[in-house]
């Protein structure tokens, strides 16, 4: 029997290295002393911003490639850079230690590291869905949760799927009755088609889409429709920020929150900034595919107060279940964790 994690999670896991792609930067040289003297006045006018994804650029994260295409940023001011990351916790640690302004991570990743002691807040949640889904090939016969037991699985660490995977597997009965495996997240898919692990840990808007684009046939079993209908990605920032500078913090979110409202009005436009962003990246086609998805499944649920902002209700049921399962202390309420004021008013409606 494998040991536990260090974390206490349920599932029992194994180390497995994987390969790390490092994407690097070419410098672009400006032939033009007069030109490259105008253009670093006019970057000088603007204040520099950070942004951390919770993973590679894709269709979950492309409102703010979106939106710097668009030139909102700028609009406001600001000169934004976006950066990639290996998962949310990977986000969410970099926040905390100062080293971004801004991370988009998966919000109950987010909580989690806050009740840690790390001093930042939730501005919105973009994702009222999470998207999650254990994704298996459907020749593999997983049809449903009961299929998974005895079987192996396979997450990438660091990510919001692995950190709420127990509250699906307590949910369904089956706390230890499956082998979750760590594999680095840009190998992830491989071993699903390599057929070293049963399923994968994934999102149905990302890696199933991925998969389907090289003809895999899979089967998604979503967090939830399982009992686990947490909230997804939201943008999060420092309680420094927000005290001393907040009005880049609302220059951002209204710059942000207009990029996501635009993108589901032309996935194609989106897929393209992404692309041309990030061209190391995955292919357009794949990048619209996502878009497509995310626009039409993951921003807004039924009930929702507002882009950017759901129900009460599924805020509170992300809650609980954070607390029965991820050890989520109980109090403060989940209200503390949120701070909605820097929303646009009015935001656009869902």
């Amino acid at each position: 029997m494998i040991s536990k994690a260090t974390h206490g999670w349920g599932a029992r896991r194994l180390a497995i290295l994987g390969a790390v792609a490092v994407v690097a930067t070419a410098a672009t040289t400006v032939s033009s002393p007069d030109l490259a003297t105008a253009q670093g006045s006019e970057s000088a006018e603007l204040k520099p911003i950070s942004l951390i994804l919770n993973g590679p650029a894709a269709g979950s994260s492309s409102g703010f490639m979106y939106a710097k295409s668009l030139g909102l940023y700028e609009a406001q001011g600001l000169d934004v850079r976006i950066d990639e990351s290996a998962g949310s916790g990977i986000a969410a640690n970099a926040l905390a230690a100062g080293q971004y302004d801004f991370a988009f991570a998966n919000a109950p990743t987010v909580m989690l590291t806050m009740s840690q002691g790390a001093e930042m807040k939730l501005l919105s949640i973009i994702h009222q869905s999470n998207g999650f889904a254990i994704i298996s090939l459907t020749e593999s016969d997983i049809n449903e949760l009961a299929d998974l037991e005895g079987k192996w699985v396979a997450a990438a660490p660091a990510t919001a799927q692995l950190s709420i995977f127990d509250a699906v597997l307590g949910s369904n009965g089956l706390t230890d009755k499956v082998n979750v495996v760590n594999i680095d997240a840009s190998a992830l898919e491989a071993a699903l088609l390599e057929r070293r692990v049963d399923a994968i840990l994934g999102a149905a808007v990302a890696n199933s889409i991925n998969l389907r684009a090289i003809g895999a046939d899979v089967t998604d079993l979503l967090f939830s429709d399982m009992g686990v209908p947490t909230v997804g990605l939201g943008i999060a920032t420092s309680d420094a920020l927000i005290a001393n500078d907040p009005e880049t913090v609302r220059k951002f979110m209204a710059a942000s929150i207009e990029g996501w409202d635009r993108a589901r009005q032309d996935p194609a436009a989106v897929a393209a900034a992404v692309f041309e962003q990030f061209p190391a990246g995955q292919s357009e086609s794949t990048l619209l595919a996502q878009t497509e998805a995310v626009t039409t499944l993951s921003l807004c649920v039924p009930g929702a107060v507002s882009l950017g902002r759901p129900s009460q209700e599924l805020l509170d049921i992300s809650f609980d279940l954070l607390v029965q399962y991820q050890d989520l202390p109980a109090e403060p309420p989940i209200d503390e964790y949120f701070d909605w004021s820097f929303l646009p008013d009015p935001a656009p409606s869902c």
